[in-house]
């Protein structure tokens, strides 16, 4: 998604910048829900007009004339130059106001930033930026219904059922040596000794579920089911919402600051001084 951004204090338009995913928030709504940049519009600008400048006027984009001196045919006379004098004016202060805008401003991209770091997830770090983040939903949604095919077929697989086995507890060893006579195989005293009953076994113990090679952040390979991709995007979900909380709680610090000084003192990491 682009952005059309626009200086602060003149507003005229100065280029287009990337918007980065709220992966929370589009995850809430069930689309995409982007993110825009500081001094910002999604509206295009109109195309460039030759003696105008574009103009952000806070709804919309509009020309305006650029003023030039007009040049004088003929000068009779130079008037000598006259050097400015040096602006002795110190440059104003900025306002408490102003400051709790920069602050909170970035505050917010620190978070933002912080949103799409590696994510870490059963012992890896996998990528979690915006393209990362499409590649792993279009993953989860070929796994969750390979998923659904995979459990049909297990559930049509016939229970293996164990063949019964003769009671020889009440046989005389003589009987017993009869048995293996004939049976060309040693019989089992269950008088004398006890057979531990192998489990039965699962059917889907022989079938793996569907699974997907991916490469983590470290460039390692990794093997995940639905379920590991599911485990990611939920962990991305829990820090994103931890960032969001944090970001509040740093933005109330600012708002309720009396002093430039108590604003500046506001860091991204030591907002447990304001929990």
């Amino acid at each position: 998604m682009i952005a059309y951004s626009y200086d602060k204090v003149t507003k005229q338009y100065i280029g287009t910048r990337e918007c980065q995913l709220d992966p929370l928030e589009s995850k809430n709504a069930g689309h995409n829900i982007w993110l825009l940049p500081a001094n910002s519009t999604f509206t295009e600008p109109p195309i460039n007009k030759d003696g105008f400048n574009i103009i952000w006027n806070g709804t919309d984009w509009e020309y305006k004339e650029i003023y030039v001196e007009p040049e004088h045919e003929s000068i009779v006379e130079l008037e000598p130059i006259v050097e400015p004098e040096p602006d002795t004016e110190p440059e104003p202060e900025p306002t408490l106001e102003e400051v709790k805008e920069d602050k909170i401003e970035e505050l917010k991209y620190i978070r933002d930033t912080r949103e799409l770091e590696p994510i870490e997830y059963d012992g890896h770090y996998f990528d979690f930026d915006l393209k990362s983040y499409n590649r792993i939903t279009a993953a989860v949604d070929v796994l969750d219904r390979a998923d659904v095919v995979y459990q049909q077929y297990i559930n049509s697989l016939p229970v293996q059922e164990e063949e019964p086995q003769p009671d020889t507890s009440k046989l005389t060893s003589e009987e017993l040596a009869y048995l293996e006579e004939i049976n060309n195989t040693p019989v089992e005293d269950e008088t004398s000794s006890t057979t531990e009953t192998e489990p039965e076994q699962n059917p889907a113990d022989n079938y793996s579920r569907p699974s997907i090679m991916w490469t983590t952040a470290d460039n390692d390979n990794v093997e995940l089911t639905a379920d590991g991709l599911h485990g990611i995007i939920e962990a991305a979900a829990i820090r994103s919402n931890a960032l969001h909380i944090q970001y509040r709680i740093l933005k109330t610090a600012v708002n309720n600051a009396d002093s430039i000084s108590s604003v500046q003192a506001i860091e991204w990491d030591n907002y447990e001084d304001y929990n």
